[in-house]
């Protein structure tokens, strides 16, 4: 009986083994069992007609005194062709937190094998965010995590998360429940010090047990300062390939924060690489020293090769290829003695800045009928470039009698929209096989070569690469299969005026294949035309459309500042009212005060008259006693 268990995606465990009745039969499983996850089982058996029952456990071993972890049962019949899959899962307080293997058994009456395999605590996944990447000493820091478990839904898991300095030094741990349905955040959040340690901080977040899945992000901690001037590094291209790795040039350009250019400062510059997540490796003795011009910018053309002759590390291109040359730039004023620094790492080193790739080229060719390739040239960044010059270097076609010496396509051609370059080649009546090879003629080695159409063929030399659909074995099978059918049909064919038939026939053909191409390149020069028109048309109805804006602001300008006007006239009137009303109060109020001071005096003459009365009245009497 052979049996064979597959690790799914990744190896194979064979048994065999020998029995009364032959079975032939599959089982396939994961390589590791996630804690708290459902995996699946397959199991398929060969050449049966009855049903057959599969029994599925997962056990802690094969001891007498083994415990049972999952339990399932399929059914193998002709209606699901003897293959079924079946969901077991384990459950973390059925396992010992030193365990790290289990055992899956598959039994029935044709089978009775088990496997070892090894208990993954890895379940789930951790997604860290902070609300920003940069931070300045007692800053807080927003955390929160996105949690999922196995099957990409809400975890609903407690979290728990680790800051860590530069130094890898633990500097709080934070625990956290998740109330939010997968998105844990800090209730408070984390409070950098009062002097922390500049640099790259850590924030690893982790599930407590028995789950093992961890994450980590990290944020930067800066003091603050105040930028004087502004330095900018400007690389002539944004790579370093063959051509420039001797001669890499670049401009440097210094001005103050109101425009005014830095004129004849000291520039100090180190040079390294660096590489994604890693600190930019300085290499020691690399320091040039340049002076700004007048115009507060500076020419400087570096070797590279000379530069890594100093270090340790790699010594060529080939060691850098997908790192970025790190420039390390220290400014100093002449006459303030201002100084300030700035990095620059934007460049990649590659082994060449183009690719090469076929597109929309036939399989085979077609004799007496043009054959096009088409060509697309790529830079590092994905993008197609134009105007550059592209040539055949090699061409050659063979008849049925040998080589011939035609060259069926042109030498050039460049580049034209996202890099597409074609080359019509005119093959003859009698030819049965070609070799084309398309190379760069002025910019050294292509990164990557992808061709549709066969097998890649690496270049012999050092500063080209070779382009060689494998063209040979299709056109042969292409004339073999022509071949047959014309023995096949040359029964029919009595009469030579009939040949000469066909022959003017493919003739016409070819004129009109001609014909077509000819027609197909007007269509693409009107298209073009039609894309500049199109460009012109759309420029006029944007520029109209802005004049129209302006217009249709000016007159709501107007509107808004005539109802302005009029809305500031009823005012003027109200309060010119109003002050009206206010002067009629003042006149009435001082009417009244004097009305009032007249009172006043009436009454004070009234009272001295009264108090004078009874004293003439008292003289009287005392005259008449006396």
């Amino acid at each position: 009986m052979n049996v064979c268990v597959l690790l799914l995606y990744v190896s194979s465990v064979c048994w065999t083994v020998s029995s009364q009745q032959a079975t032939t039969y599959l089982v396939s499983t994961p390589i590791a069992l996630h804690v708290d996850a459902e995996e699946t089982v397959l199991v398929q058996m060969f050449g049966l007609t009855q049903e057959v029952n599969v029994y599925v456990f997962i056990k802690t071993s094969m001891a007498p005194d083994h415990q049972i972890l999952s339990r399932q049962m399929m059914s193998l019949n002709t209606e699901n062709h003897h293959q079924a899959i079946v969901s077991v899962r384990i459950f973390s307080d059925q396992l010992e937190s030193t365990a790290a293997h289990v055992i899956l058994h598959v039994q029935s009456v044709l089978i009775n094998q088990h496997l070892l395999l090894p208990v993954s605590r890895q379940n789930g996944f951790l997604f860290i965010q902070t609300d920003k990447p940069l931070y300045t000493p007692l800053q807080n820091v927003k955390v929160r995590a996105f949690s999922l478990n196995q099957e990409l839904h809400p975890a609903n898991r407690s979290v728990s998360f680790t800051f860590k300095d530069p130094d890898h030094q633990t500097v709080d741990v934070r625990e956290m429940l998740d109330l939010n349905n997968g998105i844990v955040s800090l209730q408070n959040p984390f409070k950098i010090p009062l002097r922390p340690k500049l640099g790259s901080w850590s924030i690893e977040a982790s599930y407590l047990d028995p789950f093992s899945t961890k994450a980590t992000t990290h944020f930067e901690i800066r003091e603050y300062v105040l930028p004087r001037f502004s330095i900018l590094v400007q690389p002539g291209v944004n790579y370093i390939s063959r051509r420039n790795f001797r001669d890499f040039c670049f401009k440097v350009k210094a001005n103050y924060l109101h425009g005014a250019p830095v004129s004849f400062a000291e520039v100090f510059l180190r040079f390294g690489y660096v590489s994604q997540n890693v600190p930019p490796i300085i290499i020691p003795n690399s320091v040039t020293r340049e002076r700004l011009s007048s115009s507060g910018e500076v020419d400087v053309c570096v070797n590279i090769e000379e530069v890594l002759s100093r270090h340790d590390g790699p010594k060529d291109l080939n060691g850098l290829i997908g790192k970025y040359l790190y420039i390390a730039v220290l400014l100093e004023e002449e006459f303030g003695g201002i100084s300030q620094e700035a990095d620059f790492s934007a460049v990649k080193f590659i082994k060449s800045p183009y690719s090469l790739t076929l597109v929309s080229t036939p399989l085979f060719i077609k004799p007496g009928l043009p054959y096009n390739v088409q060509v697309v040239v790529k830079d590092h960044l994905l993008q197609g470039v134009n105007q550059v010059p592209v040539q055949v270097t090699e061409q050659h076609v063979w008849s049925a009698s040998g080589k011939l010496d035609i060259k069926p396509c042109p030498e050039h051609a460049v580049t034209k929209s996202e890099g597409l370059v074609i080359f019509a080649c005119n093959t003859p009546t009698t030819a049965v096989k070609a070799l084309l090879t398309n190379i760069f003629s002025s910019y050294g080695l292509p990164e990557e070569i992808v061709s549709g159409n066969g097998p890649q063929f690496p270049s012999q030399e050092t500063r080209f690469s070779l382009l060689k659909p494998d063209l040979t074995r299709m056109v042969e099978a292409k004339q073999q299969r022509q071949k047959t059918y014309h023995d096949k049909t040359a029964s029919k064919l009595r009469d030579l005026s009939e040949v000469e038939n066909l022959e003017n026939q493919s003739g016409q053909l070819g004129a009109l294949d001609e014909k077509l191409v000819k027609q197909k390149q007007d269509q693409e020069a009107a298209v073009r035309r039609l894309k500049d028109e199109a460009e012109r048309d759309k420029t006029n109805m944007i520029a109209e459309t802005m004049r129209n804006m302006e217009v249709l602001f000016e007159d709501k300008m107007t509107k808004l500042l005539e109802q302005e006007r009029e809305q500031n006239s009823e005012k003027l009137l109200q309060l010119q009212k109003m002050l009206g009303e206010n002067m009629t109060l003042w006149q009435e109020k001082d009417v009244m005060q004097k009305r009032e001071l007249e009172l006043f005096c009436e009454v004070s003459r009234l009272q001295e008259e009264l108090v004078k009365k009874p004293r003439r009245k008292l003289c009287r009497r005392k005259m008449e006693s006396d």
